[in-house]
C-alpha cells in the first residue's frame, strides 16, 4: 500500500478522468480520504459498472483503498497468515484459475463462492500454495 500523501493519480495516464456519478458516490462512502475494499465493490454494483472504473475514481480523487476482502492489504498490511493444509479439491481449483502463474482476484472471488468458501480461504489457500493473488479488481495492486 502506498504511503499517505503520495499521489495515486499518477498510476494513470494524463487526462484520465473519472465519471462524476461515481465521484458523487465515492464521497457519500469516503472516511479520512480512504474506502474500503467492500464499499467500493458495493459502489460498483449499485451503479452496475465494473470495479475498475471505481477504482480508478479512487485514484483520481488521491483516496486511498484499504480492508482488502482478501486480506492481502489494508492500513496495517497484508492481513493473512497461510493455511495450514489445503484440500486437493480446492488445490486443483485454484490452479486451474491461475492466469500467469497468479490468480486475479475476480477468480479468487469466483472460487470462495463456488467452493462454498470465505474470499480469505482462498487467500489463505494461495498463500500456503505461495500463489501470488493479482490483479486486483479495482487496481490497487
Amino acid at each position: 500500500m502506498k504511503e499517505q500523501g503520495k499521489s495515486f493519480k499518477s498510476k494513470h495516464p494524463e487526462g484520465t478522468k473519472a465519471e462524476p456519478k461515481v465521484i458523487a458516490a465515492l464521497q457519500e462512502i469516503v472516511k479520512e480520504r480512504k474506502v474500503s475494499c467492500a464499499a467500493a465493490t458495493l459502489v460498483a454494483k449499485n451503479l452496475g459498472i465494473p470495479m475498475i472504473t471505481v477504482g480508478i475514481a479512487i485514484d483520481l480523487q488521491n483516496y486511498m483503498i484499504v480492508d482488502c476482502q482478501l486480506g492481502i492489504f489494508g492500513e496495517n498490511g497484508k492481513n493473512i497468515t497461510a493455511a495450514t493444509s489445503v484440500a486437493s479439491g480446492v488445490e486443483n481449483a485454484i490452479r486451474n484459475s491461475l492466469v500467469n502463474d497468479r490468480l486475479p482476484c475476480e477468480n479468487a472471488w469466483l472460487l470462495a463462492k463456488e467452493l462454498q468458501m470465505s474470499r480469505k480461504e482462498i487467500a489463505q489457500a494461495c498463500e500456503a500454495l505461495k500463489i501470488k493473488i493479482k490483479p486486483c479488481q479495482l487496481g490497487a495492486f
